[in-house]
């Protein structure tokens, strides 16, 4: 079996050959660094906001080129995006947006440090289909929202083995605001809890067992 550092540079430099040499060929795309510099900026700080209009300032194109090239790295399973929840989906897709990369040992490739809390959090969006994330104009978040029919579940990322009540706040707010009669926590332990909080069930997963 391959050692892990191994493994690590040999899906940075398929990765990398995909963006230089298979996309062009597939996308209209004029330079292939545009692409690069923007799978390094969500390899950098997995989970990203992303405001098209200041980077394509800083980058040097247009807002609608960028918003192609992102495009592009979607079709490409390079890159996962998720949108702001909102009951109203056409709403949700015209907020906020948060994007991944397909596969979290990309991050460590393109940078010596990423905040270990973040590449878990890439980690679960490569392996679960979350589609949404939460945040409230008062700056409230919740990492991921499973929306499965009419059930809407908040499930958050915590790598501890310990979590204080006030780590909570957010939970309690969106599961008010949309009446969830449960969250999740996938957490840095291992064996499954329940807990009942403010009369809230509280499911407290294994990060391992994803």
């Amino acid at each position: 079996m391959a050692a892990p550092g191994r493994e690590i540079w040999s899906h940075f430099l398929s990765d990398f050959i995909k963006i230089h040499k298979d996309i062009p060929l597939t996308f209209p795309v004029e330079n292939p660094e545009i692409l690069w510099r923007v799978v390094q900026i969500i390899g950098q700080n997995p989970g990203v906001t992303i405001d098209y209009q200041s980077l394509s300032r800083e980058i040097g194109i247009s807002n609608k080129t960028l918003s192609s090239y992102f495009y592009y790295l979607e079709e490409s399973f390079l890159l996962k995006k998720i949108y702001n929840f909102f009951r109203n989906m056409l709403t949700s897709e015209k907020k906020l947006k948060k994007f991944y990369l397909s596969s979290p040992s990309f991050c460590t490739a393109l940078s010596d440090f990423v905040e270990k809390g973040k590449l878990v959090e890439n980690l679960v969006i490569s392996l679960r289909n979350y589609r949404f994330f939460w945040r409230d104009s008062y700056k409230h978040e919740v990492d991921f929202i499973f929306v499965e029919n009419s059930e809407i579940i908040p499930v958050e990322i915590k790598y501890k083995e310990k979590l204080f009540e006030k780590e909570f706040k957010n939970i309690f707010i969106f599961t008010r605001k949309y009446n969830c009669p449960k969250a999740i926590y996938f957490r840095k332990n291992l064996k499954e809890e329940k807990l009942m909080l403010q009369g809230l069930l509280i499911e407290e997963k294994p990060i391992y067992f994803l």
